[in-house]
């Protein structure tokens, strides 16, 4: 903090922290029924519950299986799948200080939907290639 701020600034933070620490923490159900705590609870709860359902965690687990068709061995295909999403983070962080929170939730939002149905798509086209011709190597 002493690189950021000055020394005077610094002081009124710590004291701040210190003040603030001072009060007691709600209890699990004074948060989950207290109006002054549920939105925010709410908010937050809804937000982990859109990040385990956008689809990210399904397309690492099951990476090797869905990519199979491109004839790369499975741990290649988890290995960019993982790098791709390691290097994702260095854009987002520029677009964050730019745009900010909310709009970035936003825009990121439909944006994973919209490739989550294109996965599903051409997910469902390889299917129905490898049904109509009896292949093994139906690449979308």
């Amino acid at each position: 903090m002493g690189k950021i701020y000055s020394h005077d600034q610094v002081q009124n933070r710590i004291d701040a922290i210190v003040v603030g620490s001072g009060g007691n923490s709600p209890s699990y159900s004074e948060t989950l029924t207290s109006p002054k705590y549920m939105v925010a609870t709410l908010i937050g709860c809804t937000l982990s519950l859109l990040q385990q359902l956008s689809g990210i965690n399904i397309v690492m687990f099951y990476s090797s299986t869905i990519l199979t068709s491109l004839h790369m061995r499975a741990t290649l295909i988890t290995a960019l799948v993982g790098v791709v999403n390691c290097i994702s983070v260095f854009p987002t962080i520029i677009l964050f200080k730019k745009f900010g929170r909310k709009t970035l939730l936003w825009v990121f939002s439909f944006a994973i939907s919209a490739s989550l149905i294109g996965l599903g798509v051409c997910l469902i086209v390889a299917a129905q290639w490898k049904e109509k011709y009896h292949e093994d190597n139906a690449i979308c």
